[in-house]
């Protein structure tokens, strides 16, 4: 029954997060926007965030006007590929990154494990240059299996904002990931004004979704003030 069916998910999920509780301090999730049910992860301490990310379907890629008249009246010379993992692309991300407050010995981690990925055909690297100079670099993550991609890591575009370059970059990896058969794209970016108007011009859909976040430390404290009050809450009905 559905009954019996949800019960068995919660069980299943709580096991594998205790899991992870054992093997990790600290962890970050951000789930699915299908996922709708977050009791298990608060029954086992994490604590949820209601967020929005925006869903762009890549058999509608209609655009807001301003974004038609920028594609329409290119001036710049850009071109774009679909590029492999070079040192050139690793220090051009981790400029970025660094400029944003990441710590470097953090960088390293994070970038080491999307080359996995890449190597693994997980992740594409589109590339955007004026002339012969590279100005744009985006790590987009595919799932295969759902049609589904995600725009995760965004890098800067070296003063070419005013000359549109985000719009080609965007329209050229649209397409690309719409010829390799991925029906949607999850932009991210939602929750930040200036970014999600920017990508609202894009014309995708906005939905919700939940990040959920555990810290063993902060559960351990939030532990024992909920006992301490407890025992408060004991002494002052025992001496009423």
């Amino acid at each position: 029954s559905e009954k019996q069916r949800e019960v068995l998910q919660n069980r299943v999920i709580q096991s594998l997060l205790t899991n992870l509780k054992m093997r990790f301090k600290n962890i970050a999730l951000r789930l699915p926007v299908e996922v709708r049910d977050t009791r298990p992860f608060t029954w086992q301490g994490f604590k949820e965030t209601h967020k929005y990310t925006y869903l762009k379907n890549l058999q509608n890629q209609d655009y807001h006007l301003n974004i038609k008249r920028i594609l329409k009246n290119k001036t710049a010379t850009y071109w774009f590929k679909v590029a492999e993992w070079t040192q050139e692309v690793e220090e051009f991300h981790l400029k970025d990154l660094l400029s944003l407050g990441f710590k470097r010995s953090y960088i390293y981690q994070i970038l080491s494990s999307f080359k996995a990925l890449h190597r693994k055909k997980k992740i594409i690297i589109f590339n955007g240059y004026l002339e012969e100079k590279l100005v744009g670099s985006d790590m987009v993550l595919i799932d295969e299996a759902l049609g589904k991609a995600y725009m995760f890591l965004i890098s800067k575009c070296q003063g070419q904002y005013k000359e549109g370059f985000p719009a080609f970059m965007y329209d050229f990896a649209f397409n690309y990931l719409k010829n390799m058969g991925m029906k949607e794209v999850d932009l991210f970016g939602a929750n930040i004004e200036p970014i999600a108007t920017y990508k609202s011009k894009f014309c995708p859909t906005l939905v919700d979704f939940f990040e959920v976040r555990y810290s063993r430390r902060l559960n351990a404290m939030e532990t024992l003030k909920k006992r301490l009050k407890e025992i408060v809450k004991t002494l002052l009905y025992y001496y009423d």
